[in-house]
């Protein structure tokens, strides 16, 4: 009987300290985006880490003030620290038109997209979506509200 107790606070002792430990070492990191000094909203904020070794890749999604949270195991749990790449890239879908019915839905999304498709409300240069172009760096943990000001190729 008190080898059993034994086992059993030895497995709530294990439970406990893995809990957590997912996600140790990560740090919260959250930032903003703008264009021409605007901001974007819906864009792919991604974190390459320069050292894969040293890192896991991050991201997070803007939304309408241009503000984005960096998740790597669980949405906003942040980045590990390290050296990052930073790539920001946008891309419309087509929308489909109010319907009644799956069936309409989906006749009315095929129909969107093979539409002629309507510019982009954000242009961001190429460069941005590619990890070996882009010239964006950042370091985490970082120094504050890490901010993203984009120029257009105009």
């Amino acid at each position: 009987m008190h080898r059993l107790r034994w086992s059993w606070a030895a497995v709530a002792v294990a439970a406990a300290l893995a809990g957590p430990g997912c996600g140790r070492g990560l740090v919260k990191v959250t930032g903003v985006v703008r264009l021409d000094g605007k901001p974007v909203e819906g864009a792919m904020v991604t974190y390459h880490p320069v050292d894969p070794n040293k890192g896991r890749i991050a991201h997070g999604t803007t939304d309408k003030e241009g503000a984005f949270q960096l998740s790597t195991t669980r949405p906003n749990d942040g980045a590990f620290p390290g050296e990052y790449k930073v790539t920001i890239v946008y891309a419309e879908g087509a929308e489909a038109p109010p319907a009644e019915g799956m069936k309409a839905a989906f006749e009315g999304l095929e129909k969107a997209r093979k539409d002629k498709p309507r510019p982009p409300r954000y242009n961001i240069p190429g460069k941005y979506a590619d990890p070996g172009q882009t010239d964006l760096r950042e370091k985490v943990p970082p120094a504050g509200t890490v901010t993203f000001d984009l120029k257009s190729d105009k």
